[in-house]
């Protein structure tokens, strides 16, 4: 009696949930997310306070980059040459989002210069003028990294409308 009572739940457990999986509704999959771009012409301004040289640590010492920017996850400027310290680097159009956006540097000054502060700042242009800055530092040979947080303004005579 036992073993057919097992065959018995185990054919009801089994038969009931490929019932239940043929018989429920099918939910279609989210849509996604409609990303809007920002009105203006966004440009991203580096200045760093040293020379910089392509990263010593990097395992493809080729594709070394001295410094590297990247908007929401995506790069907009690397250059694997060295960059001259004082000289600003600017970017080309940006493609910024109507939201809150993030822009990352990772800057790598000369090992000579290892020895004193290393700074680089970051200045986010719209049409000229500034919408965000910060200047990021670091010591002792480290490479200068940092996140500059910002959130599209509308013009005035956007929000009019």
């Amino acid at each position: 009696m036992r073993p057919l009572f097992a065959i018995v739940t185990c054919v009801t457990l089994v038969g009931g949930m490929a019932l239940y999986m043929h018989t429920r509704e099918t939910v279609a999959p989210p849509a996604e997310p409609v990303l809007e771009a920002a009105s203006g012409e966004y440009v991203a301004e580096i200045t760093p306070s040293s020379p910089l040289e392509p990263d010593p640590f990097a395992l493809d010492p080729e594709d070394a980059a001295s410094i590297r920017v990247l908007l929401n996850g995506a790069v907009v400027l690397e250059r694997t040459g060295a960059a001259p310290m004082g000289e600003p680097l600017r970017t080309e159009p940006l493609p910024v989002l109507a939201e809150p956006n993030e822009l990352y540097v990772e800057a790598f000054p000369p090992v000579p210069h290892a020895g004193g502060a290393q700074a680089v700042r970051l200045r986010v242009l719209r049409d000229g003028g500034v919408v965000g800055e910060a200047t990021f530092w670091a010591e002792g040979g480290r490479a200068v990294t940092g996140t500059l947080a910002f959130t599209p303004e509308k013009k005035a005579k956007e929000a009019a409308e």
